[in-house]
């Protein structure tokens, strides 16, 4: 997203017509009232030069999920990846995840190695989520409560591994928070479905969860098609 798109939708979640609160206040909301909690993956140095600030000019926090095994270098997990397109950025250091602490952002883990979850064994399991945890402990002097699946992968051994070290966890499940979710398989809404619209303009009820729940749907065909693809060619 835009430096120009993220302002636009930043203006009205800073409008005062939705409350914008931590991911641990947003997990403990019970009563019916809008919220929202802000999130971003990985960790890109960009966030500190752009995201950050737009932030803090509003006075809007976020939680940024990072790969401990990656911070300071760049985005280079899916280097052998033959479908991989996403562009390799550089990350944000150590130094400056200390200083955005500082100021107010919360920092969760992603892993170590940014690597799937999905059917790892108990001991890859604890390298990847309690050396990430130790980690970011280490150099920042505080312990993170959230976590964030790579790629939104986890089934039901690492969820369980997860809860033992932190206390919630994001999928990238594309639907609205619902009363009764785990707080380790928390959804989210990605602002990519955003691009060319405020949240504000769909900010109604039905409007939104009609829209949120379409692209959810074109998403689950697309993600279908590609994996039908992927064992038809192999």
């Amino acid at each position: 997203m835009a430096a120009d798109q993220l302002s636009r939708q930043l203006d009205w979640l800073a409008s005062g017509r939705v409350r914008v609160v931590s991911l641990a206040e947003l997990v403990g909301i019970t009563d019916e009232g809008d919220a929202v909690a802000l999130t971003f993956d990985d960790g890109f140095a960009n966030f500190g030069e752009v995201a950050a600030p737009l932030l803090a000019e509003r006075d809007l926090r976020a939680t940024v999920f990072v790969s401990s095994g990656h911070v300071g270098g760049r985005n280079s997990w899916d280097a052998n990846s033959s479908v991989n397109s996403i562009p390799h950025l550089p990350l944000l250091s150590w130094n400056e995840v200390r200083a955005l602490i500082a100021e107010g952002f919360s920092f969760g883990g992603h892993g170590v190695t940014h690597r799937s979850l999905r059917g790892l064994d108990r001991a890859t399991l604890h390298l990847e989520i309690d050396e990430c945890s130790k980690k970011i402990e280490a150099q920042t002097n505080v312990k993170p409560d959230a976590f964030a699946f790579p790629y939104g992968d986890f089934d039901e051994w690492s969820a369980a591994a997860v809860a033992e070290t932190f206390q919630m966890a994001c999928t990238t499940a594309l639907r609205p928070l619902r009363r009764g979710d785990s707080p380790y398989a928390l959804p989210r809404i990605d602002m990519y479905y955003f691009r060319q619209m405020s949240i504000g303009d769909i900010w109604d009820r039905r409007a939104f969860y009609a829209y949120v729940k379409l692209r959810a749907a074109g998403r689950f065909v697309r993600a279908s098609a590609e994996r039908m693809a992927g064992r038809l060619s192999g």
